[in-house]
């Protein structure tokens, strides 16, 4: 009876200490994502300013590449719950940022690889960025 006993106890250790560890969450590594796409999208509020400064489409590309990337590695990611409300949000962003980079694509001057202005994305690229900080607010992320 002493050895049932042992091994149920045991059973239940091995459990809580597994089931620990497979509920950690990566909001830290969600800030981190959070961080480097607050960087790469910066020129965004340029654009916003200045949307007659242009961009070429390689810039647009490697903006929406991006966006692609940190959109599916986001959703994979296990959260808290104020960190899958973030990541909702986020996702929000990324979905404005890949929308306005194909619009402009889509609208470039094939031959000279750039585009005039950004206009077109102005709404996109807002949304994107009002986006971003509200995420940031959330995860409290310094600024």
């Amino acid at each position: 009876m002493k050895n049932v006993w042992l091994i149920i106890i045991a059973l239940t250790l091995l459990s809580l200490l597994f089931s620990g560890c497979t509920s950690q969450t990566q909001d830290d590594e969600f800030k981190s994502l959070l961080s480097d796409t607050i960087t790469q999208f910066s020129v965004q509020n340029e654009k916003i300013l200045q949307p007659y400064s242009g961009m070429t489409i390689t810039d647009l590309t490697a903006m929406r590449s991006f966006a692609e990337k940190a959109k599916s590695i986001a959703q994979q990611m296990k959260l808290s719950d104020t960190g899958e409300k973030a990541r909702d949000i986020y996702l929000q962003a990324l979905d404005s940022t890949i929308t306005g980079t194909n619009l402009l694509i889509n609208n470039a001057d094939s031959t000279s690889g750039k585009i005039d202005t950004t206009s077109p994305a102005t709404t996109n690229f807002i949304n994107s960025q009002y986006n971003l900080n509200t995420v940031a607010d959330i995860m409290k992320l310094p600024k």
